[in-house]
């Protein structure tokens, strides 16, 4: 018993796609691109919270480092109010004035915190958008410092003290929370865990 054959495309010549399967292929292309975008955002969203834990968790190590060296929490003048108080003069640095943001930078400096680690992705991104160009340019702590006395034991004695706060609250639980016990958390998980 013989089998009837049918021809292959390739025996017949015809080898291409047709129009059609071009553009049922271009449709499901443009489906899946339509929705890996909001996935996308997600993914990018999350990198900047983790890449705003990391800051704290290097802020806290050189908060630690710097304990540990001075045996104080930095004792760093807060910029006075009212009008030209955006200089404060520096102990020790002569007639040189540095603002607050600019003495925090300085004093994490020797321990490997730079200037970058002390902004949130999230917030540099809103100023960005914002097309506030000379904002980018200024030194400022995206991450709040608590204060503390000179006291050696002070920062350390409450292990669940904030040590350092986000300013902004764009990772959508809240700003994040580094605690002296070196846990980062944000005020949503914290008021979920105090219920």
């Amino acid at each position: 018993m013989m089998r009837a054959r049918l021809p292959s495309p390739r025996a017949s010549g015809n080898t291409g796609f047709t129009l059609l399967e071009i553009v049922g292929v271009c449709l499901i292309l443009g489906i899946l691109a339509t929705l890996s975008i909001p996935v996308l955002k997600g993914f990018r969203g999350r990198a900047e919270g983790l890449q705003c834990k990391a800051n704290l968790q290097a802020l806290g190590l050189g908060a630690q480092a710097y304990i540990d060296d001075h045996k104080s929490w930095p004792q760093i003048v807060a910029d006075k109010p009212g009008a030209n108080s955006a200089q404060q003069l520096t102990p020790g640095s002569g007639d040189k004035t540095l603002s607050y943001a600019e003495q925090w930078i300085a004093a994490f400096e020797p321990y490997g915190i730079s200037e970058k680690v002390w902004r949130c992705p999230s917030i540099e991104k809103q100023i960005k958008a914002q097309g506030n160009p000379e904002a980018l340019k200024q030194k400022r702590l995206d991450y709040t410092p608590t204060r503390f006395d000179s006291r050696p034991e002070s920062p350390r004695q409450w292990p669940k003290h904030p040590w350092f706060i986000e300013r902004g609250a764009l990772h959508g639980n809240g700003p994040n929370i580094l605690f002296a016990d070196g846990t980062i958390s944000s005020v949503d998980e914290l008021f979920k865990g105090a219920r």
